[in-house]
C-alpha cells in the first residue's frame, strides 16, 4: 500500500534527509531512502517530521534508530521506535485518521461504568432520564437506558444531553437521537451532537476526553471505528 507519507529525519541541525515511510504503527516506522547519504547508527536519536498531501500539517515525533537495512544497489532503510509513547499515540491517531481515512467519529470506551455520567431529556420537557454511557466520540455518544424510557421519548427528535466528564466541568449539549435499538432487553440510543458555535466550548471538553482515551486505548491495542 502506498502511504503517500514521507519523513524527514533530523539527527542534528546539519544532518537531515527525507525518505519514504514504508510502514508505520503506533510504536514505530520504517523509512526508506533512495540514496545512502544519511548515515545513522543503531541507537541514534532523531527527530522525525511526517508530511503528506493528506495531512493537515507537519507532525513531529522523537524516535530512536533500532535497525538499518542496506538495499540492493543504492538505498537504505531505517527502522525507528517512537519515544514518549503517550504523545506518539496521540499524534499518530491524528495521522492514521487522515492517511487511512478513518472517520473522526471513532469511539472510545469509558474506563469504568461510572466514569462518564449522562442524563437525557427532550427539549422543552422537564424530566431527565439517567443513562449509562457505552462509548463516546467527537460527534456523539452511545447510551444504554431502561427499555420503557423510549415510550416517553419516542415522539421527540431534539434532546438535551447532560454529561459529567472526568476532570472537566459538567457538559450540556443539544443532540439528536439517530438510532434506537433493543439489545438484550436494553434500550440503546445512538446520539449525535448538534452543530452550532454555541456548542463549541462543551464539545472541546468532549474532544479532549476522547483524545486522551484514544491514546490510552491505542497503547492497549483496543479501539473501535464506526462502520
Amino acid at each position: 500500500m502506498d502511504l503517500d507519507l514521507r519523513a524527514t529525519l533530523h539527527a542534528s541541525p546539519t544532518l537531515a534527509a527525507t525518505g519514504e515511510v514504508t510502514d508505520i504503527r503506533i510504536t514505530g516506522a520504517g523509512v526508506h531512502f533512495e540514496d545512502s547519504s544519511l548515515i545513522l547508527a543503531v541507537g541514534d536519536e532523531v527527530s522525525a517530521i511526517l508530511e503528506s498531501p493528506r495531512l493537515d500539517q507537519l507532525y513531529e515525533l522523537d524516535a530512536i534508530v533500532t535497525g538499518r537495512v542496506e538495499g540492493r544497489g543504492r538505498g537504505r532503510r531505517y527502522e525507528l521506535a517512537f519515544l514518549e509513547a503517550h504523545r506518539a499515540a496521540r499524534v499518530l491517531d491524528r495521522v492514521f485518521e487522515q492517511i487511512f481515512n478513518r472517520r473522526a467519529a471513532s469511539r472510545v470506551f469509558p474506563r469504568d461504568d461510572g466514569e462518564v455520567e449522562a442524563q437525557i431529556r427532550a427539549v422543552g420537557e422537564d424530566r431527565w432520564f439517567p443513562a449509562k454511557v457505552m462509548n463516546v466520540s467527537r460527534t456523539g455518544v452511545g447510551l444504554s437506558l431502561e427499555l420503557p424510557v423510549d415510550a416517553a421519548l419516542a415522539p421527540f427528535t431534539a434532546f438535551q444531553l447532560y454529561l459529567t466528564l472526568p476532570g472537566a466541568e459538567q457538559v450540556v449539549l443539544l443532540a439528536e437521537v439517530r438510532s434506537r435499538r433493543m439489545i438484550n432487553q436494553e434500550l440503546i440510543y445512538g446520539v449525535a451532537f448538534s452543530q452550532g458555535a454555541d456548542q463549541a466550548p462543551f464539545k472541546d471538553q468532549v474532544e479532549n476526553y476522547v483524545e486522551v482515551r484514544r491514546a490510552e486505548q491505542l497503547l492497549a491495542g483496543r479501539f473501535s471505528r464506526e462502520p
